[in-house]
């Protein structure tokens, strides 16, 4: 019931990509380690710390209309937070 009142506001990206995409493509974006690849030791210990920089890259990835996000090669559960 609550679901029926969810309205759900398109960006003008999202809008311009529905009214031109007649075969229903999709944008994948990817979201990538914020340190080296592969060298967990370089991560931040404070997950707190990562918080900042993939909120901005979520947010900008989500408001430019991308349909899903993949996180790649992540060396540490403290990334994937």
């Amino acid at each position: 019931r609550c679901a029926k009142n969810v309205v759900h506001k398109e960006s003008k990206t999202q809008q311009c990509h529905r009214r031109h995409n007649p075969n229903n493509v999709r944008v994948a974006g990817t979201v990538p380690p914020l340190t080296e690849c592969y060298v967990s030791s370089l991560v931040p210990h404070c997950a707190n710390a990562l918080i900042p920089s993939y909120v901005f890259l979520l947010s900008t990835l989500t408001e430019e209309g991308v349909d899903v996000l993949l996180a790649e090669t992540l060396s540490t559960e403290r990334e994937g937070v």
